[in-house]
């Protein structure tokens, strides 16, 4: 009688047990329902967010060298270098930094990418597409917050209708009187 209730707490265990999973990610346990698999990895919703996200900016650098070095895909040393930039010290860059830098470096500064020299300008200018991309959507985010408050005004001004009357002085009379003065004077 007590192994039976041994082996049913065993099996009550064994359940529970089965009905957690760990995230490939975060290492954290959930419930089986709200893990989600793909190929044979478990993710939980939130490291399934950063997962899509993190393929989605992938699928976009790809593409985007793909489109600027007029290839079909790129080459081993390009895949070693976004290796390298992604995963090593000092380094650290995202997909998405890396994308905009190349961004930055072919569009904004109109430089020419060269295929044998792969992505070897990354390092020198993600700093710099950073730095202008953040102000871009700084800029941005003013444009949007910015509210125009349009307030009509009447401003009521006087107007002065006074008109000064000139006299007019005939010019002929003068020109004779000062002829005449200057010939007397003369004589």
């Amino acid at each position: 009688m007590a192994d039976s209730k041994a082996t049913s707490n065993n099996k009550t265990k064994a359940k529970t047990k089965s009905t957690k999973v760990k995230c490939s990610i975060c290492k954290k346990e959930f419930d089986r329902k709200l893990i989600t698999k793909r190929g044979n990895r478990n993710y939980c919703p939130s490291c399934v967010k950063v997962m899509d996200q993190r393929n989605k900016d992938w699928d976009l650098l790809f593409q985007y060298i793909c489109e600027i070095y007029e290839c079909a895909r790129p080459n081993g040393m390009m895949f070693k270098q976004i290796q390298s930039y992604k995963e090593n010290e000092p380094y650290n860059y995202t997909y998405i930094g890396i994308y905009y830098t190349m961004k930055y470096f072919y569009e904004i500064l109109e430089k020419d990418v060269n295929i044998e020299m792969g992505l070897s300008f990354v390092p020198y200018y993600y700093d710099k597409a950073k730095k202008y991309y953040n102000k871009l959507y700084d800029i941005i985010d003013t444009v949007e917050d910015f509210e125009c408050n349009e307030k009509i005004q009447i401003i009521k001004t006087q107007i002065h209708n006074k008109v000064k009357k000139s006299k007019e002085i005939p010019l002929k009379g003068l020109t004779e009187v000062t002829y005449e003065e200057n010939n007397k004077d003369s004589n």
